[in-house]
């Protein structure tokens, strides 16, 4: 029996190790996994996000694209939530999570995570 554990395509960078999504795939397939979480909230509060620009459906298609041609698939995503982007712009973050359903569609993913992190008053 085979269990489809996976791993999330964190970012955690800064400006100068910017590591593009392409190539986080490549090199979580080199180590070993099959299986992958799309991780939005990653790419929410990046200067010049490809996750927020007017390409974004081309992007999120080139990530499939590599994906599949490495035998990998997303299982799982993480929803953008409320941070220092979005934390009082509400209107913005609802459509980042409709642009991270329709991402989801595209990918294949059939869940999505969603963690909210701050308190609803502050918003």
């Amino acid at each position: 029996m085979a269990y489809p554990v996976s791993t999330s395509i964190h970012l955690f960078i800064d400006e100068a190790s910017y590591v593009s999504l392409n190539d986080q795939i490549r090199r979580h397939v080199k180590a070993g996994f099959k299986f992958l979480d799309f991780n939005f909230l990653d790419w929410q509060n990046i200067p010049d996000s490809p996750f927020l620009s007017d390409e974004w459906e081309a992007w999120i298609l080139s990530a499939k694209q590599t994906a599949d041609e490495r035998g990998v698939r997303f299982n799982q995503a993480h929803a953008p939530v409320p941070c220092l982007r979005f934390a009082k712009d509400r209107d913005g973050l609802i459509a980042a999570i409709r642009r991270a359903i329709r991402a989801c569609h595209l990918l294949g993913i059939p869940q999505m995570v969603y963690h909210a992190l701050v308190n609803p008053r502050d918003f």
